[in-house]
């Protein structure tokens, strides 16, 4: 019995290890289809990139992940300009959330911070968000 916790005690961390740089390379996956995206978005812009807020200094309702029609809402990621080049049909959360931030992501959450969900945060952040005026 105190072999096997021995190994056990031993294996843990390299299994959590493991684990992590998983999720690392998820994340690195990740953000290489959002380049990606943004190439191909380019290619049919005469070369101009997705810009990451159009508006921000104004109505502040078009970023580079989603559109909302006014501060109230959230934005919705099916309508951001990158989109298309993602998936093409949806919000895309899977390529635009890091699964290595997802505990970060909690801790903001339950502090009302975050990010939008279009951006990688959650639906629950930004609502949060929205409803404060941030």
């Amino acid at each position: 019995m105190a072999l096997i916790a021995l190994l056990i005690g031993i294996l843990a961390p390299a299994v959590s290890g493991v684990r992590e740089a998983g999720r690392r390379t998820v994340c690195a996956s990740n953000i290489r289809q959002i380049q990606l995206a943004n190439d191909l978005f380019a290619e049919d812009h005469g070369d101009r990139r997705v810009a990451g807020a159009v508006d921000l200094t104004g109505a502040n309702l078009h970023r580079w992940y989603g559109v909302r029609q006014n501060t109230r809402e959230t934005f919705d990621p099916a309508l951001g300009d990158i989109t298309p080049y993602l998936d093409g049909s949806g919000p895309s959360r899977c390529i635009r959330a890091c699964p290595s931030f997802a505990h970060t992501l909690g801790d903001l959450h339950s502090r009302g911070a975050g990010f939008e969900a279009g951006a990688g945060g959650t639906d629950t952040t930004t609502r949060s968000l929205v409803s404060n005026g941030d």
